[in-house]
């Protein structure tokens, strides 16, 4: 089983859920039943990136065009396409446990894609959100 845990705190602990998440990744009853974590969040500290680095392993990098690998190249396309920088990597916990980063900066997201992924979500599970919205630019 694959879990993804959505978090401010995917590089950095800085209290409540940084603890949580320390101690569930390391949980026995978590590593036998999942076998992917991966912690995905905000990229909004460019320290993340150095932390990241001192504290695991830097895979892809929008901001040094770090990686060659086939995820790296599929996330320059995801990238590109929507117009954010992305950073993956992988993050160690204590007793050899790792997990999974992906880092967003969606700060120049585009905003065709927002408004047509909004829409699909009306059309297919009537979730609305046009109080979310985010004008054209």
């Amino acid at each position: 089983m694959n879990i993804i845990h959505a978090t401010h705190e995917a590089v950095q602990k800085f209290g409540g859920i940084g603890s949580v998440l320390e101690g569930l990744l390391s949980a026995s009853a978590y590593q036998k039943a999942v076998r992917r974590s991966i912690l995905v969040g905000p990229l909004s500290d460019p320290g993340d990136v150095t932390t990241l680095r001192r504290e695991g392993e830097v895979i892809f990098s929008s901001f040094d065009a770090k990686g060659e690998s086939r995820v790296s190249k599929a996330l320059r396309n995801v990238e590109i396409e929507h117009n954010v920088n992305l950073v993956y990597g992988k993050r160690q916990f204590g007793d050899g446990i790792e997990a999974e980063v992906l880092l967003v900066d969606a700060a120049h997201v585009n905003p065709r894609k927002v408004l047509n992924f909004k829409h699909n979500l009306y059309q297919h599970f009537e979730l609305s959100s046009e109080r979310f919205f985010m004008p054209m630019k």
